[in-house]
């Protein structure tokens, strides 16, 4: 998100753990990349999942579980996963219910 392939998201093994983004104003999400860390392929998510909401208390889901193929190279951006949403949101949380391992 912040556009260092150096920043990585870290699960010490917790299921569906994730983050959340509040932006400053609503925005539509219609798609996302993914970039390898300098961890190891076993550790990648192979599915993902995303939430939108306007007030950080009540979410939509905006993709369910969807896979993930990501190369075994390490700092490698992934192509655009394009994201089937019109609505605009000020909060997005995104959660990785399962990994390659």
């Amino acid at each position: 998100i912040d556009g260092n392939p150096s920043t990585k998201y870290l699960n010490f093994d917790r299921a569906n753990a994730g983050f959340t983004i509040k932006l400053q104003s609503a925005q539509v999400l219609q798609g996302i990349k993914f970039t390898t860390a300098n961890d190891f392929p076993d550790r990648d998510p192979s599915k993902y999942s995303l939430y939108g909401s306007n007030d950080g208390v009540n979410w939509t889901t905006i993709v369910n579980a969807a896979s993930i193929t990501l190369s075994n190279s390490r700092y490698t951006q992934s192509s655009m996963y394009t994201i089937a949403n019109t609505n605009p949101y000020f909060y997005y949380f995104i959660t990785f219910p399962d990994t390659i391992s």
